[in-house]
């Protein structure tokens, strides 16, 4: 379990970063949906690059909270590898 909390919070953490490098490189505004030709057809802040990565949190933390009710359920709290319903 260790494991995969590991594996999940790392890629949140480098989500994280990258929003935060984008946000300061980004500018004041920022294509936030393009249509079917491919035309941007909304704008929004630079903020809105927040809403990827906490995303990303939320659906990670959730994943870490699913995972281990399962290995509590199954009696494999304590195994340190990834199983296949965790990979």
């Amino acid at each position: 379990m260790r494991v995969f909390t590991w594996i999940v919070r790392t890629i949140v953490a480098g989500a994280v970063l990258m929003c935060v490098i984008m946000i300061g490189l980004a500018p004041q505004t920022v294509v936030t949906h393009f249509n079917s030709a491919g035309l941007a057809d909304s704008f929004g802040s630079r903020w809105w690059l927040v809403m990827l990565p906490l995303l990303v949190v939320v659906t990670g933390e959730v994943m870490i909270k699913l995972a281990r009710q399962k290995r509590r359920k199954l009696g494999l709290l304590q195994l340190p590898t990834l199983t296949g319903f965790e990979g």
